[in-house]
């Protein structure tokens, strides 16, 4: 049996190995690098990448991580977020709407999600559902804009009762100027019969021999 015996100079560091990233300061431009695990053990891949994209702006994130949960992203950060390839040349995972949810909060309006290689049409069309707009080979997020209704206190009130809005509907018929359709009753009578005395017709009622009162 081994036992380890810490110093009291021991440092033991209990931060949370999925603590979100610093945000970025206001002004800079931040990229935030979505890689496969793959990408862990080639460091001339990484050498690489950093070359493009300076270190001190750009935050690497394991894409096998951010599908679990672990790393929560700061919200309106990032200018650029880069899926990148699989570093061994194997395909790597889709990105599901799960995973849309994290790295579009995470967008500045105007930042693009952009992919290294093809974006796949269900990737496409989780994008388009996400709220990005497809834009020179990326998704771009576009700036919400408010929109924002005056609402006008303080009517004058007559007689201490507030003014009560009448809606007044208007009907209108749409009438033919031409009435060559139209039949006047009186013509059809003749001033013969309109002397005539009004003739009412009287009914005979018959009782059935086979009904007895």
């Amino acid at each position: 049996m081994t036992v380890v015996t810490l110093s009291a100079d021991a440092m033991v560091d209990d931060s949370l190995d999925f603590a979100a990233p610093p945000a970025a300061k206001s002004g800079a431009r931040r990229n935030l690098l979505v890689a496969p695990p793959s990408i862990a053990a080639h460091e001339e891949r990484l050498r690489a990448l950093y070359a493009t994209f300076p270190r001190a702006d750009t935050d690497l994130q394991m894409l096998d991580r951010l599908s679990a949960g672990l790393v929560a992203l700061p919200a309106e950060t990032y200018d650029l977020v880069m899926v990148l390839m699989d570093a061994g040349g194997a395909p790597r995972a889709d990105i599901s709407r799960d995973l849309y949810a994290l790295l579009v909060p995470a967008l500045k309006a105007g930042g693009q999600l952009r992919f290294e290689d093809a974006v796949r049409a269900a990737e496409q069309r989780e994008a388009i559902l996400a709220g990005l707009v497809a834009k020179d080979g990326g998704f771009e997020k576009i700036e919400e804009e408010e929109v924002v209704i005056p609402l006008r206190f303080g009517a004058k009130k007559k007689n201490g009762v507030p003014p009560v809005a009448v809606v007044q509907k208007a009907v209108v018929l749409n009438l033919d100027d031409d009435d060559d359709d139209l039949i006047d009753e009186n013509e059809l009578l003749s001033a013969e019969d309109l002397k005539r005395p009004i003739q009412i017709r009287t009914y005979s009622v018959f009782r059935s021999p086979a009904i007895k009162s």
